[in-house]
């Protein structure tokens, strides 16, 4: 794919990534799989936003927002989060933002981790495509790359 780009997030992003965020497919997969309101996510994303301790960028595809992810880092090692946009689902968008987070984390997280639960299988490829290694915790899956 020609013409990706990752950009840090912007306050512009907020309403964007809280659509995804609340589309019924990534509620279905998130861990809190309830709906967010807009005042909640809105303290949320400023926080991230001025959190140190958190990498936190958009994916475009020709200049439009396609993903997102978050690398939040606690004692160093990064917890990964992401989303793709509804529009660009099936189009290998997963597996560049992990890839994306991966080149993002160098030098600065000693390893990353991202936690998939059991009924996605898309997620788990693009783990697994981006050079992850799973781990099995119960019945959900913990993806492990390091040293990084």
């Amino acid at each position: 794919m020609d013409n990706i780009d990752i950009r840090p997030v912007c306050p512009d992003d907020c309403e964007l990534i809280l659509d995804w965020r609340n589309d019924p497919e990534s509620q279905k997969q998130s861990y809190n799989s309830s709906v967010i309101d807009p005042e909640t996510h809105r303290a949320w994303f400023e926080r991230k936003m001025k959190d140190p301790a958190c990498l936190f960028y958009v994916l475009t595809y020709d200049g439009t927002p396609a993903g997102q992810f978050r690398i939040d880092i606690r004692n160093g090692i990064g917890e990964i989060s992401y989303t793709v946009a509804p529009l660009y689902r099936g189009m290998g968008i997963g597996t560049l933002l992990l890839k994306s987070a991966v080149k993002t984390g160098k030098g600065k997280v000693n390893a990353l981790i991202g936690f998939v639960r059991s009924g996605n299988p898309a997620s788990k490829r693009c783990f697994e495509k981006a050079g992850f290694t799973e781990f099995k915790t119960g019945d959900d899956s913990c993806f492990i790359m390091m040293p990084l």
